[in-house]
C-alpha cells in the first residue's frame, strides 16, 4: 500500500509554491517590475493583493464544499489548473489595471488548492497520534518556497522579463501540485460519521455554524492572521524610520523567517503531545511578547529575539488551524468548516496590512499600530484558552467492519 507519509510530502512541495509564496516572493517581485513598464504607481500591486485576499476568502468556502461532495483530488487539480492558467495569462494582459484587479480575484479563488488546506483534509483522515507532525511538515514546505522563491524571480525578471516570468511561475505553481494530488494524495478513508450518528460526531459535524468552538478557532484565527501580517507588513519601514542600518533589518527579517519554519514543524509536533489550544495560547504570547520588543526597542539584540518569537507565530497558524478544526469537528464536515475558518486566515491578513497602511497615515507613526496588534493578540489567546476539551479526541474511532485495519494504520 502506498505511504500515508507521500501524502506529507506532496503536501510540502504544494505549500513550497503555493499560494502565499507567489503572492508574497514572487509578484512582490515581478509586480514591482510590471508596474514600471506600464508606469503604473506601486498602489496597484498592493491593491492586486488586496484584491486577491478577498476573493480568497469566498475561495476557501468554494473548495471546503466541494472537496465535502467530490472528495480531494478532483476538485483540487481543477482549482489549481485555473490558479496557474490565469497566472500564466498576467503576461498576456493589456496595460489595464481593472483587468488586473479581476484577474487576482479569479487567482484568489481558485487558490484555495494552493494552500496547505486540501492536503489537511487527506492528513486528517490517514493521521491521528501524528497528525500534528504531519500537518507541520507539510506547513514546513512554505518556509522552503519563502527562501527560494525570491531568488527564482529575480533571476526570471532579470533574464527573461516580468511577463515570461508569469509563465515559469505558473508550470512552478501548477505542473508539481497537480502531479502530486494525482498520484501521491490520497483520498482521507470514509468514516463512521458519513453514514451513522451512532457515535454522535454527525451532530459535531453538521451544526458547526451553530457552535461555539468554531467561532473561538475563527476569532483566534482572525485575530493572530491580523497582527502578524500587520507587524510583519510594516517591520521593514518601522526600522527604517529609526535609522536602525539595513544589514540589522536584513538580518531581523532572515531570523524572522527561520523562526517561521521552525515553528511550522515545532508547534505541530507539541500539538500531538499536548492540548493544542495550551500551545495555541503559549504561542501567541510569544508573538505579543516581540511586538513588545519590536516596539520598544531599537538595539539589534532585542529586535533579533523579538523577530525570532513574532517569526515562530508567523509559521504556526496553518497548523493551528488545520489541527484545532479537526479535534471539535468531525471528518464528515471537516473540509466545509475549514473552509469556513480559512475565511478569516484570508481576510484577518489583509485587514491586519490594510489597518497598518491607515494607522500610519494619520499619525505618521507605527507605534499605533503595534499597540492595536499587541490587543489582538490578548484577544486571540482569550479565545483559543476558552476551547473546551477536544469533542473529537485521539484514538477516538469507530468501532465499525474493517475500522480496525485503519485504526492500526492511524496510529502505526
Amino acid at each position: 500500500m502506498q505511504s500515508r507519509w507521500l501524502i506529507v510530502v506532496a503536501g510540502a512541495v504544494g505549500t513550497a509554491v503555493g499560494a502565499g509564496i507567489f503572492m508574497v516572493y514572487a509578484f512582490g517581485i515581478l509586480g514591482t517590475a510590471m508596474a514600471a513598464e506600464h508606469h503604473w504607481d506601486r498602489s496597484v500591486v498592493q491593491y492586486c493583493l488586496t484584491s486577491f485576499l478577498v476573493a480568497a476568502g469566498f475561495g476557501t468556502l468554494l473548495l471546503g464544499n466541494a472537496i465535502s461532495r467530490w472528495g480531494v483530488r478532483q476538485p483540487a487539480m481543477i482549482s489549481l489548473a485555473i490558479f496557474a492558467t490565469v497566472i500564466a495569462i498576467l503576461g498576456l494582459l493589456p496595460p489595464s489595471t481593472l483587468l488586473f484587479y479581476a484577474a487576482f480575484a479569479l487567482i484568489g479563488l481558485a487558490s484555495a488548492a494552493a494552500t496547505a488546506m486540501p492536503y489537511a483534509v487527506s492528513v486528517t483522515g490517514w493521521f491521528d497520534k501524528q497528525r500534528g507532525l504531519a500537518l507541520g511538515l507539510v506547513n514546513a514546505g512554505a518556509g522552503v518556497g519563502a527562501a527560494l522563491t525570491p531568488l527564482f524571480a529575480n533571476y526570471l525578471v532579470t533574464q527573461y522579463g516580468w511577463r515570461a516570468g508569469f509563465a515559469w511561475i505558473a508550470v512552478a505553481v501548477g505542473l508539481a501540485p497537480i502531479l502530486g494530488f494525482a498520484f501521491l494524495v490520497r483520498e482521507p478513508p470514509e468514516r463512521q460519521d458519513r453514514r451513522s450518528g451512532a457515535t454522535g460526531q454527525v451532530a459535531i459535524g453538521h451544526d458547526y455554524l451553530r457552535r461555539r468552538e468554531f467561532w473561538l478557532i475563527a476569532l483566534s484565527i482572525f485575530g493572530v492572521s491580523l497582527a502578524m501580517f500587520g507587524v510583519m507588513g510594516s517591520m521593514v519601514p518601522l526600522l527604517t524610520d529609526r535609522n536602525v542600518p539595513r544589514e540589522t533589518v536584513a538580518m531581523v527579517l532572515s531570523i524572522a523567517g527561520i523562526s517561521s519554519w521552525v515553528g511550522r514543524v515545532a508547534v505541530g509536533v507539541l500539538m500531538d503531545k499536548f492540548f493544542a489550544p495550551y500551545v495555541g495560547a503559549t504561542s501567541f504570547a510569544m508573538a505579543l511578547v516581540g511586538v513588545g520588543m519590536v516596539a520598544l526597542s531599537e538595539a539589534p539584540l532585542p529586535l533579533m529575539i523579538g523577530a525570532v518569537l513574532i517569526g515562530f507565530t508567523f509559521g504556526a497558524e496553518g497548523d493551528l488551524v488545520t489541527f484545532l478544526v479537526s479535534r471539535y469537528f468531525s471528518m464528515a464536515i471537516y473540509s466545509k468548516a475549514l473552509g469556513a475558518v480559512w475565511i478569516t486566515w484570508a481576510w484577518g491578513g489583509g485587514l491586519g496590512t490594510s489597518l497598518v497602511g491607515i494607522t500610519y497615515a494619520a499619525t505618521h507613526s507605527y507605534e499605533i499600530a503595534l499597540l492595536v496588534m499587541a490587543g489582538v493578540l490578548i484577544a486571540a489567546t482569550i479565545a483559543v484558552l476558552s476551547l473546551g476539551p477536544y469533542s473529537i479526541p485521539p484514538t477516538q474511532h469507530p468501532t465499525t467492519p474493517g475500522a480496525t485495519g485503519r485504526v492500526a494504520a492511524l496510529n502505526s
